[in-house]
């Protein structure tokens, strides 16, 4: 069932096809298909992820949960749609929290990311595939351990890459981002169940501020520019963290650890290293405190 391994990651990921876990994953899909299951995505877009970002090319990583499960939307890409697909919800919010944070962002009329997926997204699921119309049915069938050693060798980069968790199923994957140089986003999934928790969060603008502000790098590329369609990079630089939203931004600083003292509804997140401090909310537009608590009830994406 599973297809081969796109050939850019195949040096980080030859060994996972010999291990236990993919070789029980492999022949619990088999095992589906035989059984008359209709598996999404399609076979030969399962690794959709991995081939539209070669890890050469990444600077964000999304995280989602599992495809979509309604037959004909899921590509391998998440939160994104085929072509002629109705807009989900959940990219629906994306789109109106893009157009609020972004100056000049207008929402396409459809729902295909494979654009920003090429511009250096690693727009990727933690597990890949599912039954029709059966959300998370395949979970805890070794799909997490495939995408967690990918998780991994993304942070082993030695560029910075900036990962954006929304919602409490990716930030269970913080733990695995350890390296120094990297930056994390995080804030409540834009589900329409979460929606009120999502919307003025302003992630798009901290993407593109954390880029902007990569040290010693003469000839870097403002990445999260580049995948926002119709954005002004100068008027990019100076939006950092003194937008308001639900969100908490995490700095990582080996050897060091983590300043972080909560002053009226705002997070205080030290770089012991340079002793400079960054401000972000972690309460609602109002600074309520309220984050991300509570909301667990997420659609697939």
């Amino acid at each position: 069932m599973l297809p081969p391994i796109p050939a850019p990651w195949l040096p980080l990921l030859r060994d996972e096809p010999t291990q236990d876990y993919y070789r029980a994953l492999d022949a619990f899909l088999d095992a589906e298909v035989q059984a008359g299951q209709s598996v999404l995505p399609a076979r030969d877009e399962i690794f959709n992820a991995l081939s539209f970002t070669p890890y050469a090319d990444v600077k964000v990583v999304l995280l989602g949960q599992d495809p979509y499960p309604t037959p004909g939307d899921a590509h391998g890409l998440c939160f994104s749609v085929r072509p002629g697909v109705r807009v989900p919800g959940s990219l629906r919010n994306v789109y109106k929290e893009l157009k609020a944070d972004i100056p000049g962002f207008q929402a396409p009329g459809h729902g295909n990311l494979e654009t920003w997926a090429r511009q250096g997204m690693l727009m990727l699921n933690t597990v890949l595939t599912l039954r029709a119309n059966e959300a998370f049915s395949h979970r805890d069938r070794g799909w997490e351990e495939f995408t967690d050693r990918i998780i991994r060798a993304v942070d082993a980069k030695p560029t910075r890459v900036v990962f954006v968790l929304w919602g409490k199923a990716a930030q269970k994957k913080r733990e695995l981002i350890t390296g120094e140089h990297h930056r994390i986003v995080e804030c409540a999934h834009p589900s329409p169940l979460s929606a009120r928790h999502f919307l003025g969060c302003r992630c798009f603008s901290k993407i593109n501020g954390f880029d902007a502000r990569v040290e010693d790098e003469a000839a870097h590329v403002d990445a999260a520019a580049e995948l926002l369609p119709a954005v002004v990079r100068d008027e990019l630089r100076e939006q950092g963290l003194e937008r308001d939203g639900v969100e908490r931004v995490v700095f990582l600083r080996s050897g060091h650890g983590r300043g972080e003292e909560t002053l009226g509804g705002r997070v205080l997140l030290q770089h012991r290293e340079r002793d400079d401090f960054e401000r972000a909310l972690v309460g609602g537009p109002e600074g309520d405190g309220r984050g991300d608590a509570g909301v667990d009830a997420l659609q697939p994406a």
